[in-house]
Formats: structure tokens, sequence, C-alpha cells
């Protein structure tokens, strides 16, 4: 579970939801609202173990409540193993570190591993911390704003 602070011309509604399985957005956002769900996503799918999310949950700085269920954020028919954005600790000396659940693409038979990535460099146009790439640095395949 994650807080979300959705705004608008009404105001501005604090929410509490998970997740959604497509898209960085909580469970349920509107459906104008970009969620990767409309664009061709993989569908590949993994879950980590209660103990790995315990951990990411209680990282120092962690920013989201740890899901365990993880749909890979690439598009579809991607090269290499798939990955999900699982924690990010932010901190207030302006640092950051990008916990990724990475699987292989074909052997199934190996497991998922949690691995500390860079974020993605890349900015949307109107550069500000909504349109930053949402992916690790050199993924594969567009960004993701």
């Amino acid at each position: 579970m994650t807080y979300w602070l959705w705004w608008d011309a009404r105001g501005h509604t604090l929410t509490r939801a998970s997740s959604c399985s497509d898209c960085h957005l909580p469970q349920g956002h509107p459906t104008d609202s970009g969620c990767s769900a409309d664009a061709d996503q993989c569908t590949a799918e993994t879950n980590i173990t209660d103990s790995d999310r315990a951990m990411l949950e209680n990282l120092t700085d962690a920013v989201h409540e740890a899901e365990t269920h993880h749909r890979c954020q690439y598009t579809a028919a991607h090269n290499g193993p798939h990955v999900r954005l699982a924690q990010s600790q932010d901190r207030a000396d302006n640092t950051s570190t990008a916990w990724w659940v990475c699987w292989p693409a074909s052997d199934t038979s190996r497991p998922y591993a949690l691995t500390i990535m860079d974020e993605c460099p890349a900015t949307a146009a109107a550069a500000n911390d909504d349109d930053l790439c949402l992916h690790p640095a050199g993924h594969p395949g567009s960004h993701l704003f």
C-alpha cells in the first residue's frame, strides 16, 4: 500500500491504495490517467517472498509500501530480462537508491533477483520530478514517463 495525493480544480484527496498492476499509479486510478495498461505492456509476472517484501518495506527512507506481486513494466516483446521497480529510497541529501525486481526472460527455473540499478536519466520535455523516466538506466525500448 502507498499513499497517493490526487488533486484537481475541486481540491485534493489523499488515498491509500496498492499500485496498479499495469503502471505506477494507484489501483482504481482514472481511466484517462495514462496507465500503461493501454500500451503494449509485457505480461510477465513474478512474486517475491514475504521476507524480501519485508526487507524492502523496512529499508531506511523507503518511499513505497512494498508489494509481493510484480508485473514487468517494459513493453511486450522487449529484449532481456523482465524488471519492475520494487522500492525507492529517497534521502534528505537528495540521493536515492532504486531497488528492482529482475527475472529472466526465458529461463523460468531461475528465480527473481532484487537488484540496485541506476534510474534512467531521461526526462520529458517539461523536465520536473514528475517527468523522469520510470525505467532503469540502459533499459530496452522507449521511455516511460
